[in-house]
C-alpha cells in the first residue's frame, strides 16, 4: 500500500491519471446525462400515458355507473304502478326483464316505502318468498333526497365485492318515498371491462373505495385474498383528496407489492373509487437498461485507446521531470555543488536552469549563515552571562556553555527550577508559572553548590512574542553575583565593624562598673581569708550573698559582650520572624552608654501584638542601629530621642524622631549615596545610611527621611507584616528606659 502510494505521488502516473480522465470524463459526463435525460423523459412519457389510461378507466366505470343507474331509473319511472302493485310472479318477471339489460347486475329486488322486499331475483341462485329481506340495505334518506342510492362495496359469501345501486319510484305528489329498485352490481364484472384497455408494458391497474380497500383487479385473485394496498403512495394519495393530476413527476414509490413502482390515480365520478395504475421500474426501464449496456461498452473501447496514448506521451513528457527530481534530492541531503544537467530548452529547461542558479545562491548564503553563526556562538559564549530557553511548564530547551557550566544538574527536557532552586517547585514570583506579566525582566536570586563552593545568581526572565506554537516561550538570563554578594557582606561586614569601634568605648565603660564591683568584693574576700574570717562570713550568709553579687555583675559584663559579639559577627543571610519592638529594645542596648553620657532622652512607643516582619535578624539590628546611631550623633546632650511602632494596611511602621541640627535640604538628597557622609574626617564611613537602605529595600521595604536644618530629622521604615503577631526572634530583648 505503501509503494502504491510513492507511485501515485510521481507526476508520471499523474498525468496518466490526467490524460485518461479528460479524455473518458467528457465523455462518461455526456453520456451519464444523456441517459439520465432520457430516463426523466421516460418516466414522464410513462407517467402521462398511464395518468391518460387512468382518467379513461375511471371515466369508463363513471360511464358503466351511470348507465347502470340509468337502465334501473327508466325501469322505475314506466314499472312503478305494476311493481307496487303487481303480484308476486309480475314482478319477478319484471325483475328477471331488468336484470336481462345489463351484464353487471348480479341481483335485483323491489322494496317498499319502509325499506322491505317485496320481490328479488339473482343470477347465481333462486330466491324464494320466504328469503326477501324485511329490510334492504339502502340508506333511505339520501334515496329519498337525491334520488339514486350507491351504497359503499362489501364482499358477497364467496369474496366477490359488490356494491349495491337503488333508485326511487318517483312520487308527483312530492318527496314522499314510495319505494324503490335496487340492483346489486359486480365490481368483477366491471374489471374484466376496463382491463381491456392498453397500458404499459407490466403495469397492472387496480380499484379501491374510499375506505382503501381493494374492490378490483386485474389479477382478481389480490381482491379475493383480501390484499392490503394502502402501502402504495397513490393508494394514500387518493385516500387523502390529493388531486392525481398534481403528483411529482416522476411519482416514484415503493409498492405494496415491495417493488419500486411508476404509480398514478384517479379517482371516478359519482363514487369515492379512485382508479390506481403502478408500473414497475425495472419494467419501465428496460430500453434504458438496454442503451447502457450499448454506452458501457463503447466507453470500454475508448479507454483502452485513451490509456495507451497517454502511456506513451506521459513518459515522454515526464523523463525531464524526474531527472529534474533526482539532482533536487542530492541538493536537498546538502551536496551544493551539483548541477542538474540541460537537456531541453522548455519551460522544465528553464526551470533547471534557475533551479541551479538558486543552488549556488544558496551555498552563498548558508556559507555565510554558518559564519554568522559562528560568530553569533562566540559572542553568547563570551558574554559572561547563562541564556536559558524554557516553555510554558519551565522544560529546558537549550542553555548556552555558561549555563550548563554553573547549573550542574541542569539537564535538556527537566524543569529548570529542579537545578536552580533545589527545590521541587517554581521559584517565587516566577513569572513563567504564575507571576503577574509585570515581573518579566524583574530580577530573582537563587544559589547553587558549582565546585563545593556556594555561588550567587540573580535572574531575568524575558518573553518571547515571536515564538511558534511548538517552541519555547521563555528567555532566562543569569548572571553570576557571587563576587557583587561577597562585596556586599564585605560591606557589610566592614560598616559593623566600624559601629563596633564606634560602641567600643560604650562598651568598655559599661563593662568598667561591674568589674569595679567584682574587684571590691574579691579583696574583701580576701582579706577576710587572710585574717581567717571566712568561716564567720560563712556562718552569717555574708559570704554566699557576696557571691551572688558577683556573679550577678559576671553576667551583666556577660549580656554586653554577647550582644555585642552577636552584632558583630559575619553570619549568612537566614530568613525569619522577627519583633521589631524586641529588635530596637536590643540596638538601643547596644547604644545605653553613648545615650546615658549625652543624657538623651528616650521616649518609646510601642503598638502590643504588633505583626512580624521576616528577614536576617543581625542584619535588621544593623540596619535600624545605623540609624540609631545617627539621630545619636545628631543630638547634643539632653536631646531627645522618639521611637514608635504600628502597624497598617498590611506594613508594619518604626518612626525614629530627633530634635537633633537636621539636615540640609542639598544633602538630604544625597544621604543613601554610598561613602557619602557630612561627618568629620574619622567619624564615619559613609555607609551606614547606603547599607541600611539596601537591606530594607531587600526586603521590599520603604524608607523615607524628613528633614529640616536646625529642627531635627524623621525616619520612617515601613516593612510588610506577616499575617500573625507574636514574639519572634528578639524576645529576650530588655525593654530598660
Amino acid at each position: 500500500m505503501e509503494n502504491h502510494g510513492k507511485r501515485w505521488r510521481k507526476i508520471r502516473f499523474r498525468l496518466l491519471a490526467f490524460g485518461v480522465t479528460m479524455s473518458i470524463l467528457p465523455f462518461l459526463l455526456l453520456g451519464y446525462f444523456q441517459i439520465r435525460a432520457s430516463k426523466t423523459d421516460l418516466q414522464k412519457a410513462i407517467q402521462k400515458h398511464n395518468m391518460l389510461v387512468a382518467h379513461r378507466t375511471s371515466e369508463e366505470v363513471a360511464r358503466l355507473t351511470e348507465n347502470m343507474t340509468g337502465i334501473l331509473k327508466t325501469v322505475a319511472r314506466l314499472e312503478e304502478p305494476q311493481a307496487l302493485e303487481g303480484t308476486w310472479e309480475e314482478n319477478k318477471s319484471l325483475l328477471f326483464s331488468v336484470l336481462k339489460m345489463s351484464p353487471y347486475f348480479e341481483e335485483v329486488s323491489i322494496f317498499s316505502q319502509d325499506g322491505r322486499e317485496m320481490a328479488r331475483v339473482s343470477r347465481r341462485e333462486v330466491v324464494a318468498r320466504e328469503d326477501l329481506k324485511p329490510r334492504v340495505e339502502v340508506d333511505l334518506n339520501n334515496l329519498t333526497k337525491e334520488g339514486i342510492y350507491i351504497g359503499p362495496v362489501y364482499l358477497t359469501a364467496d369474496g366477490s365485492p359488490v356494491v349495491d345501486m337503488a333508485v326511487a319510484f318517483e312520487n308527483p305528489a312530492g318527496n314522499l318515498l314510495l319505494g324503490g329498485l335496487r340492483a346489486q352490481v359486480s365490481l368483477r364484472s366491471v374489471m374484466e371491462k376496463i382491463t381491456s384497455l392498453h397500458i404499459g408494458q407490466g403495469a397492472y391497474i387496480f380499484m379501491v373505495d374510499g375506505e382503501g380497500r381493494l374492490i378490483g383487479h386485474e389479477d382478481f385473485s389480490q381482491v379475493l385474498k383480501h390484499r392490503q394496498v394502502t402501502a402504495s403512495a397513490a393508494v394514500r394519495a387518493f385516500l387523502m383528496g390529493v388531486d392525481g393530476d398534481s403528483l411529482p413527476v416522476p411519482n416514484r414509490y415503493q409498492s405494496y407489492t415491495g417493488q419500486e413502482v411508476l404509480g398514478v390515480f384517479a379517482p371516478v365520478q359519482g363514487v369515492d373509487w379512485g382508479v390506481v395504475i403502478e408500473q414497475p421500474l425495472d419494467q419501465a426501464f428496460r430500453p434504458i437498461s438496454l442503451l447502457v449496456m450499448k454506452f458501457l461498452l463503447a466507453t470500454a473501447m475508448v479507454i483502452v485507446v485513451v490509456t495507451a496514448i497517454s502511456i506513451y506521451f506521459g513518459l515522454r513528457f515526464t523523463k525531464p521531470i524526474e531527472v529534474l527530481e533526482q539532482g533536487v534530492k542530492r541538493v536537498g541531503r546538502g551536496d551544493l555543488n551539483y548541477v542538474i544537467p540541460v537537456e531541453i530548452e522548455d519551460e522544465i529547461g528553464r526551470l533547471v536552469t534557475t533551479f541551479n542558479q538558486m543552488t549556488k545562491e544558496l551555498k552563498s548564503k548558508t556559507d555565510k549563515l554558518n559564519f554568522e553563526k559562528e560568530r553569533l556562538d562566540t559572542i553568547v559564549s563570551g558574554i559572561g552571562v547563562g541564556l536559558i530557553l524554557v516553555d510554558q511548564v519551565c522544560r529546558v530547551h537549550w542553555a548556552n556553555p555558561h549555563a550548563d557550566k554553573w547549573q550542574v544538574n541542569l539537564g535538556m527536557g527537566q524543569q529548570c527550577y529542579l537545578a536552580v532552586n533545589h527545590q521541587g517547585h517554581p521559584c517565587p514570583g516566577c513569572p513563567v508559572t504564575g507571576g503577574s506579566s509585570d515581573s518579566f525582566g524583574e530580577e530573582i536570586l537563587t544559589w547553587v553548590m558549582v565546585e563545593g563552593k556556594k555561588r550567587y545568581f540573580r535572574h531575568r526572565v524575558y518573553y518571547l512574542a515571536q515564538a511558534g506554537p511548538e517552541e519555547p516561550r521563555f528567555l532566562e538570563i543569569m548572571e553570576d553575583i557571587t563576587e557583587e554578594k561577597e562585596m556586599e557582606e564585605a560591606m557589610l561586614q566592614t560598616d559593623k565593624l566600624a559601629a563596633v569601634g564606634l560602641l567600643a568605648s560604650g562598651v568598655a565603660h559599661e563593662i568598667n562598673n561591674p568589674l569595679g564591683t567584682v574587684t571590691a568584693y574579691t579583696e574583701y574576700l580576701q582579706e577576710k581569708r587572710r585574717s581567717n574570717s571566712l568561716c564567720q562570713l560563712c556562718e552569717s550568709g555574708e559570704f554566699d550573698q557576696y557571691l551572688q553579687i558577683i556573679q550577678k555583675q559576671i553576667g551583666r559584663c556577660a549580656t554586653i559582650t554577647r550582644n555585642l559579639l552577636n552584632f558583630s559577627r559575619q553570619t549568612t543571610d537566614r530568613i525569619e520572624n522577627i519583633n521589631i519592638n524586641n529588635l530596637l529594645e536590643d540596638a538601643l542596648l547596644l547604644l545605653k552608654y553613648q545615650l546615658d553620657r549625652k543624657e538623651i532622652q528616650v521616649r518609646k512607643i510601642y503598638t502590643e501584638n504588633l505583626p512580624l516582619v521576616k528577614g536576617d535578624y543581625t542584619n535588621m539590628q544593623q540596619a535600624f542601629l545605623n540609624l540609631l546611631t545617627n539621630a545619636v550623633d545628631a543630638l547634643s546632650e539632653s536631646g531627645t530621642l522618639a521611637l514608635s511602632t504600628s502597624g497598617r494596611d498590611g506594613m508594619v511602621e518604626v518612626v525614629i524622631n530627633d530634635n537633633g541640627h537636621g539636615i540640609s535640604e542639598e544633602h538630604l538628597s544625597r544621604i543613601f549615596e554610598p561613602f557619602f557622609t557630612t561627618k568629620p574626617v574619622g567619624q564615619g564611613t559613609g555607609l551606614g545610611l547606603s547599607i541600611s537602605y539596601g537591606i530594607i529595600t531587600k526586603l521590599q521595604g520603604q524608607i523615607q527621611v524628613a528633614s529640616l536644618e536646625g529642627q531635627g530629622s524623621t525616619v520612617t521604615v515601613r516593612l510588610p507584616a506577616e499575617t500573625t503577631a507574636g514574639e519572634g526572634h528578639g524576645e529576650e530583648g530588655h525593654n530598660e528606659p
